[in-house]
């Protein structure tokens, strides 16, 4: 009997394993995604689930099956897909001890073989692309949650993503993680995590407090206080980490829309970063013998650091902001006294004088 004889007879006829022969149904729902993705082995059965992962029901098939939701596959995306961009993350102590990976086809049809951390990027690789497909590439994506909805969920979710995209120093440059360092590096899939961050920094300057009822010690006004409250933690909490996204992204520029409301929080992860500019010789020869970190804010916005003008464009701002508004202020007050005055001053049967 030949090899192929002895593999068909393993499983059955040829004729059985051919689809039209077989039971043949979708997956259930997400537990049964999950339960397939922990007996999976193969490179191809895992890719395949990944491309249907967001395909399948949050639901239950069973009463005895655990709830799910949005987050829970969200989160699961988000850690399979970390470290997609850099092999040697992927590498265990433990590879060289495992059985090699068979050969394969390559898309030119040339024989290829792969180490485990190389197939593991291939999967991370999958799962970051299908995030990209589903949750990166719009506002609000088509199973139903968006960038506001990730960004008042809950610290495990959010921070989860604040993780995925954390900021790190590669070869002495801050760069994301899970994005590729330089923007011509980029595959097509990123520009949609490049969107996405986008938008959700617009979202987290933008946020505002929902209205508090009138009866504030009501239980929907308690409800309300404590959502708001909240939510601020998490947007609070946020904001150092995606004013680096931003200057590392080069898109700090966004940040001019709020120019005049940027709080402390903002302004001191600004400073942080414009103190890290540095004077150049070669550009600033007149006034530095060898290159050295700025000194102040000064220093920096002569640096080029578009962190540095932001924080003096907004001092000068806030400053004239607040003067034009003492001015209305005491006009408003100076009106009202004369007309006070004016009022108290008439005789009595004489309309006040104008």
């Amino acid at each position: 009997m030949t090899t192929a004889e002895t593999t068909v007879s393993e499983f059955g006829s040829l004729q059985n394993l051919a689809s039209s022969n077989r039971e043949i149904r979708l997956i259930r729902n997400w537990h049964e995604w999950l339960h397939l993705w922990s007996i999976a082995r193969t490179v191809e059965e895992m890719l395949g689930l990944l491309h249907v992962g967001f395909m399948v029901t949050l639901g239950k098939w069973r009463d005895e099956e655990p709830a799910y939701d949005w987050k829970h596959r969200l989160i699961f995306y988000l850690n399979i897909a970390d470290g997609w961009t850099d092999t040697g993350s992927l590498v265990r102590t433990d590879d060289g001890k495992r059985e090699g990976s068979a050969a394969r086809y390559n898309e030119n049809g040339g024989i290829e073989k792969k180490v485990p951390s190389q197939l593991r990027q291939e999967v991370a690789r999958k799962a970051f692309d299908v995030l990209c497909a589903n949750c990166f590439r719009v506002d609000r994506n088509p199973y139903g949650f968006g960038v506001q909805d990730i960004a008042t969920s809950d610290h495990n979710t959010f921070g989860t993503l604040q993780v995925f995209f954390g900021i790190e120093t590669r070869f002495g440059f801050r760069t994301i993680r899970n994005l590729s360092a330089r923007k011509g590096d980029r595959f097509h899939s990123e520009e949609f995590a490049f969107g996405f961050l986008i938008r959700l920094a617009k979202f987290i300057w933008s946020w505002e407090e929902s209205e508090i009822p009138s009866r504030t010690e009501s239980s929907e006004g308690v409800a309300v206080r404590a959502r708001n409250a909240r939510i601020r933690e998490l947007i609070d909490t946020a904001k150092p980490w995606m004013v680096e996204v931003l200057s590392i992204l080069g898109e700090i520029e966004l940040l001019r829309t709020w120019i005049l409301d940027l709080d402390e929080i903002t302004l001191t992860k600004l400073r942080e970063i414009a103190m890290l500019s540095e004077l150049v010789n070669y550009h600033h020869r007149v006034v530095v013998i060898e290159n050295r970190l700025v000194e102040n804010l000064e220093e920096a916005c002569l640096a080029g650091s578009p962190e540095a003008r932001l924080i003096a464009e907004h001092e000068l701002m806030r400053k004239q902001y607040d003067r034009l508004a003492a001015i209305r202020t005491a006009k408003i007050a100076q009106t009202e006294a004369t007309e006070t005055i004016a009022r108290l001053s008439a005789k009595p049967g004489e309309p006040p004088a104008a």
